[in-house]
């Protein structure tokens, strides 16, 4: 029996030395979480991997230290080449020197001194066996820097990776592992990573894993979140994921969750309505402001705010709004001033009574 798509990737990834990572030319944050977990596990296993993208990395992910594993080009994939003619060289050997970091050639001269001039200096080919690519479901969405060499794709194992109920079924890889339940590509790595080496996600890897789901499923609010996501979001916890520096980081600005603004309506001419509920948002702000020592955001949002509880007013400022609107002569037009309950708007601070004064609306002690 064929072993599944899963199974065979892990198979390969064993088998290859030197694989390439790549993303489409707009990913997503969790894509290129996505990739630089996969590089970081395959550096684990002590394998030659390059995770190329070369675009802009969102601000957002600045915290992953993402700089330090992707590459904006491909150029670091090549052999260099050294030429001499064959009768002036008698032995080839090398030396590491670790104090120094450094790797010295040593070429033993045949007959005659061998110079600068003698030596000619070239680029091989493309040192790739695998590509891994993220989130890419045709071949022409691929990073530039990987269209723009085609050998590479010629000569290595091309595999795609891709998740959610919108992806193509077919991809254009030699192996496709599509799995259309799965919130993200995050969360497919995660489940792929005991077949490659048991205990193989240490902090940095869990947490760029973790930082991938937390964008996909936008702090576990949306659609995508599933009881086998948060148990994988659980697990990575307890491998070292430092969920802290996620949620202080990462914010939805990017594409994968864009800010959506409600948009005003056109304008119109005021009426008597239209001015009675603007005083009545702007005394409820106002009175916010003043009970929290800081401005008030007021009823405005931003639909898509993870922080905004969706916009809308709770009963505190809903009764705060009603009870400013009579004080202010709103909802009962009159020119005699009203009377104000003690027990509705007073309140004990550090022993004595502050109210809010019928006419200026400001706390006076």
């Amino acid at each position: 029996m064929d072993a599944n798509p899963k199974q065979q990737i892990a198979e390969k990834l064993k088998e290859s030395n030197n694989v390439l990572v790549t993303v489409n030319d707009s990913p997503s944050v969790d894509e290129l979480s996505a990739a630089l977990g996969l590089a970081l596990m395959l550096e684990s296993l002590e394998k030659h991997s390059t995770a190329v993208f070369s675009g802009k990395i969102p601000t957002t992910m600045r915290f992953l230290d993402p700089v330090s594993t992707f590459k904006n080009n491909v150029d670091g994939l090549r052999d260099f080449i050294i030429s001499l003619k064959k009768d002036k060289a008698d032995k080839l050997r090398y030396k590491v020197e670790d104090d120094s970091n450094t790797v010295k050639i040593f070429i033993t001269p045949l007959k005659d001194a061998i110079t600068q001039k003698d030596l000619k200096y070239s680029q091989g080919d493309y040192n790739v066996d695998m590509v891994v690519a993220l989130g890419v479901g045709k071949r022409e969405h691929l990073d530039k820097a990987i269209t723009s060499h085609g050998r590479i794709l010629h000569d290595a194992t091309i595999v795609t990776i891709n998740a959610g109920k919108n992806t193509p079924q077919n991809g254009f890889g030699s192996i496709n592992w599509t799995d259309t339940n799965a919130s993200c590509l995050s969360e497919m790595l995660v489940s792929i990573s005991e077949s490659l080496q048991g205990g193989i996600i240490d902090g940095p890897i869990s947490t760029a894993l973790l930082t991938g789901i937390v964008s996909a499923t936008e702090r576990f609010k949306n659609e995508n979140t599933t009881p086998k996501v948060m148990t994988m979001a659980a697990q990575l916890m307890a491998a070292g994921a430092n969920q802290q520096k996620i949620a202080n980081n990462l914010n939805f600005s990017d594409k994968t969750a864009p800010t959506k603004n409600v948009q005003p309506q056109n304008k119109k001419q005021p009426t008597k309505q239209n001015a009675a509920n603007t005083a009545t948002s702007q005394n409820s702000a106002d009175a916010s402001s003043d009970d929290a020592g800081s401005p008030s955001k007021g009823w405005s949002f931003d639909v898509d705010d993870p922080e905004s509880g969706k916009g809308l007013p709770n009963e505190e400022d809903k009764r705060d709004a009603e009870l400013l609107a009579n004080i202010k002569g709103i909802n009962k037009p009159s020119s005699a001033k009203p009377k104000l309950e003690p027990s509705a708007r007073t309140r004990k601070s550090v022993g004595r009574d502050v109210r809010i004064d019928p006419v200026e609306d400001r706390p006076s002690i």
